[in-house]
């Protein structure tokens, strides 16, 4: 059974994967003045002809709907424990940190 985070984290590659591809559909647009087309069946060779723009956004609202639901059902999660990530600019600030940080857990 995969995880909720890993799920998540699938949907948001995908969501890449097709914003990729609709800037390179409307970049072809742009450029040729042409509406680009394809395939939605296995390796482009079979299935409807779909107009390639309206089909990456749907693609991407669609999945994009899901990562939301994704998100809700992970915060509402009892399983997940608040967590935070710090990104330090030294490693001088980053020792200054965790001392204080330990020096209050203490008491």
């Amino acid at each position: 059974m995969l995880s909720v985070p890993f799920q998540a984290s699938k949907l948001w590659g995908e969501i890449e994967g097709f914003r990729k591809k609709l800037a390179h559909a409307e970049a072809v647009y742009e450029e040729k003045k042409i509406k680009p087309t394809h395939k939605t069946g296995t390796l482009g060779l079979y299935g409807p002809q779909v107009d390639s723009i309206d089909y990456y956004k749907a693609k991407k609202e669609r999945l994009e709907a899901a990562l939301k639901e994704e998100e809700v059902s992970i915060a509402k999660s009892t399983s997940q424990k608040g967590a935070a990530i710090v990104i330090f600019k030294n490693r001088a600030a980053a020792t200054n940190a965790s001392q204080v940080f330990f020096f209050f857990l203490k008491k």
